[in-house]
């Protein structure tokens, strides 16, 4: 699966990818990151007449002797230009320098426009493994009849990210020897265990927080007849509730749609299709908050579809899981998104969190004799 823009995004705002200096707006198209080009480049001299060189390509390390020893660096400052002439052939890295994930892989990409006046941007090789970490080397050739100008910054190498399956034994970013593979060197991962008893904790604190902000909704609603402190309460109650989830299974919580994922995933893993609905109304009501355009009776019945979506999300938290579920591939995928590494679960102490807050306690002076069949109906704002 490749990511989207929206996808591309979320992975860099968690840091999960690291792309250092960060990219701009314009760098991010509709399924692609554009990098940029570095400042050195690597050329080669002409082959002395009469003379033979030779390179063992067999050797990977006779390949960097080579370009250590023949290549010619130069460092070209940001308000100058490298000129490319025709048949030239030039090593560059990316500005960027980048560390990617252990569940995505990337494949890199030259650009049409360059490649209509003969430029290419890589020759072979166009995979970034899953976990590599580092500037990407690009191998540029010319077979264009015009000499060419590349700039230090000059956005020229679209990449898009790709989704794995499971993430790999290998966890280096680089190729390992069969016989590495096969002598037990790299050991199969083997799933964290370390913040079990942490994530258990926040996730019975988030799940209080969750039943605190409900019952804040209903009196909102209920008794002091503000449409909008109950819509934003409600729907805090349905992210802290997801958030509770999260905690219990060490998977990503961090977003709207880290939740959305989570929820669909538990409805599917208990066939129970309706928990689907729990987002799609804590969205309206969300919005709601924004708007004000639900009337009373309508954010009532969706404060009711709520109270009931989280009682099922409730029942799930306590089965703790469905030993019968067989993921889809799609949703084994997704699963694995989820799922938080180590130093992830580890950034989870519990002094990050704020103190639980105490449960809800209406006001004992506070009766104005309004009730849910007395009060009046407020129209929209404006």
């Amino acid at each position: 699966m490749i990511l989207s823009d929206r996808e591309i995004w979320m992975e860099i705002g968690s840091n999960r990818l690291a792309i250092t200096p960060g990219p701009e707006v314009d760098q991010i198209s509709p399924s692609s990151l554009d990098l940029r080009l570095g400042n050195e480049f690597t050329t080669f001299p002409e082959p002395v007449p009469g003379v033979e060189t030779r390179i063992d390509t067999a050797e990977i390390g006779n390949v960097e002797a080579f370009v250590a020893g023949y290549g010619h660096k130069e460092t070209i400052a940001d308000n100058k230009a490298f000129l490319l002439k025709p048949g030239a052939f030039v090593l560059t890295y990316t500005l960027e320098y980048i560390r990617m994930p252990n569940y995505l892989a990337a494949r890199v990409e030259g650009r049409s426009s360059l490649a209509r006046l003969g430029i290419s941007i890589h020759q072979t090789a166009p995979t970034v493994q899953a976990t590599f970490e580092g500037q990407l080397r690009l191998e540029i050739s010319h077979n264009g009849p015009y000499a060419c100008l590349l700039r230090p910054g000059q956005k020229n190498l679209p990449v898009d990210y790709r989704a794995i399956g499971q993430p790999g034994a290998n966890q280096s970013g680089k190729s390992i020897s069969a016989a590495a593979a096969k002598s037990g060197l790299i050991p199969p991962p083997q799933p964290w265990q370390g913040a079990d008893l942490m994530a258990s904790e926040l996730g019975d604190r988030r799940a209080d927080d969750a039943r605190r902000l409900l019952a804040q909704a209903h009196y909102e609603l209920h008794k002091k007849g503000d449409r909008l402190q109950a819509s934003d309460k409600a729907a805090g109650a349905v992210a802290h509730a997801v958030k509770a989830i999260g905690c219990d299974r060490q998977w990503r919580h961090d977003s709207h749609n880290l939740r959305r994922q989570i929820v669909n995933l538990l409805a599917a893993e208990f066939g129970q299709p309706e928990l689907n609905l729990l987002q799609g109304d804590a969205d309206q009501v969300h919005g709601n908050f924004y708007e004000d355009r639900l009337h009373e009776w309508e954010l009532s019945e969706y404060l009711s579809r709520i109270t009931a979506g989280m009682e099922l999300l409730w029942a799930a938290r306590a089965r703790g899981g469905n030993p019968d579920f067989m993921p889809s591939p799609g949703q084994q995928r997704a699963i694995e998104r989820l799922l938080l590494t180590e130093d992830e679960a580890a950034a989870l102490p519990l002094i990050d969190y704020p103190p639980p807050l105490p449960p809800f306690v209406p006001p004992e002076d506070d009766d104005d004799g309004d009730d849910l069949d007395g009060a009046k109906e407020k129209g929209p704002a404006g």
